[in-house]
């Protein structure tokens, strides 16, 4: 069954047939998130594909245009700081973790 058939108005969704086996996590992704997934591939300039700075921004749980909106960087460029970055829910976690009283 496709996640847009178990729960038709739980917010915006992307194409299900984007995602294939993945279709059930990027699904759960979004509902957290509060927005569709973009779409994840772009045509580099020698028609190549490559993966999307919008969706790897989005899959890092950052604001839209926290990354991609900034005037002045390359394609490369927005790739390179947010596969260098941190996701703010993991970070959280992990100081959560730290910050707790030892046993």
């Amino acid at each position: 069954m496709e996640p847009e058939a178990e729960h038709p108005d739980d917010g915006p969704h992307s194409p299900a047939e984007w995602w294939g086996d993945f279709a059930k996590a990027i699904y759960r992704w979004e509902i957290l998130q509060g927005t569709a997934a973009p779409v994840p591939i772009m045509r580099g300039p020698r028609g190549g594909v490559k993966l999307a700075p919008k969706f790897a921004e989005w899959l890092m749980g950052l604001p839209d245009g926290w990354v991609t909106d900034v005037p002045g960087l390359s394609v490369k460029e927005q790739l390179a700081r947010i596969g260098n970055g941190v996701v703010p829910q993991q970070a959280y976690e992990a100081f959560r973790f730290l910050m707790q009283e030892p046993a």
